[in-house]
Parts: structure tokens; C-alpha cells; sequence
């Protein structure tokens, strides 16, 4: 009978011992990743999928952390796996120590990922940071918004009150005198087309306030 294995001894457990059996795939960093099932590559494609898409990692070092964290969590997935099939690995060995190994480093686990940011309390930290700065931004922004109507209305009554002032001007004057004053409907129309384009640079300058929003809000 073949004396029982140690569950830790990684260099025993990454490499199956025929060449043939070898199953792997690719760390998020970039390395080249031994397993010994097919079911384990899924496994670990499918976690290191997760916690890339439910994370940002931008950092070489960051990705380095998670592929140890990935180790840590394909090696728990396996020794579950013996435990659950009697202690035994996949070609029918015994292997001790299993327990206290997936103990040790589940611990390791929630320690990497604390280290990393991707754990929960770390979450809901950010999660309430977030909330803050959202409301921070929100409240500038209202602000912001709220000076931009009142330029609006300020100048749409300026506007408002000139045009009144022409069109009595008109009303009131001989022909003689509103080619003096330029109180023609001509001369209204083309002075009006020159009011509008001043108000429209107000709605000018707040689009590209808001397009600074948007490109904050992506980035973010």
C-alpha cells in the first residue's frame, strides 16, 4: 500500500505524473497554469472570470495577487473534492492532512483577498465611499444646473424686453424713422436671428460641462 501523501505538498498535486494527463490554461496575469481535470480547468477559468469582471485590476501587481489567490482557491476546490471521495485524490491514493490544509488556506484566502480589496467589507466600504461621492457630485452638479436655468431666464427676459421695445418702436414710428432707428421688420428679424445665437451659447457652454460629466462618470 503507498504511504499517504501530504495534501500540502503542492509540487506533488499541480503536476499529474504522466505528461499525457497534463490539463491547463492561462492566470490572469499571464502565466502558464498546470492543473490535473479538465473540471479543474473550468473551475478556475470560471472563478478567475468572476472576479475579473465583478473587480477592476488594472496593476501587474494586482494581477499577480489574484492569480495567487486563484492557487489558493483551485487548491481548496481539489481538496474538497478528495475529502469528499473518502480522502482519497483522483487515482484512488490516500492523502492526509486534507482538512487542516483547506482550513489553512481558506484563512489564506480571505487574508490575499482582503490584501487585494475584493473582499466584502472592503466592498461595502467602497460601496459606502461611493454613495458619498455620488452625492457630493450630484449636489455640484444641481448647483451647477441651477446657474445655467438662471442665465437662461435672465437673458431670455433681457431678450424678451429689447424685442418689446423694438416692436413699440415700430408700431410708434413713421417710415422715415424706423429706417433711422432700424425699426424695420427686417431689421427686428435680423436682430432677433442675432439674439438667438446669444442664448444659444449658454446651452454651449453647459454641453461641454455636461460632456465633462460623462467622461468622469465612464472612468469612474
Amino acid at each position: 500500500m503507498p504511504k499517504p501523501k501530504k495534501s500540502h505538498d503542492f509540487e506533488d498535486f499541480v503536476l499529474p505524473p504522466k505528461a499525457e494527463n497534463l490539463y491547463s490554461t492561462t492566470s490572469p496575469s499571464g502565466a502558464h497554469v498546470p492543473l490535473m481535470t479538465q473540471k479543474e480547468v473550468e473551475y478556475y477559468n470560471d472563478i478567475s472570470e468572476r472576479y475579473q469582471s465583478d473587480n477592476k485590476f488594472t496593476n501587474v501587481s494586482d494581477l499577480l495577487e489574484l492569480d495567487r489567490v486563484l492557487m489558493h482557491e483551485i487548491m481548496c476546490y481539489r481538496w474538497g473534492i478528495w475529502l469528499l471521495n473518502g480522502g482519497l485524490d483522483y487515482d484512488g491514493n490516500p492523502v492526509v492532512n486534507l482538512a487542516k490544509d483547506v482550513q489553512m488556506y481558506s484563512k489564506e484566502i480571505r487574508d490575499l483577498k482582503a490584501a487585494l480589496g475584493v473582499d466584502k467589507k472592503t466592498r461595502e466600504a467602497n460601496k459606502g465611499a461611493n454613495a458619498a461621492d455620488f452625492i457630493a457630485n450630484l449636489t455640484l452638479r444641481a448647483k451647477e444646473f441651477g446657474i445655467h436655468r438662471n442665465e437662461q431666464i435672465i437673458k431670455a427676459h433681457t431678450i424678451l424686453k429689447e424685442l418689446e421695445g423694438l416692436i413699440t418702436l415700430h408700431v410708434n414710428s413713421t417710415p422715415a424713422e424706423r429706417t433711422e432707428f432700424q425699426a424695420h421688420e427686417k431689421d427686428i428679424i435680423a436682430w432677433c436671428l442675432e439674439k438667438f445665437k446669444e442664448f444659444d451659447k449658454i446651452d454651449e457652454a453647459f454641453r461641454v460641462s455636461q460632456s465633462i460629466w460623462l467622461r468622469t462618470e465612464l472612468n469612474d
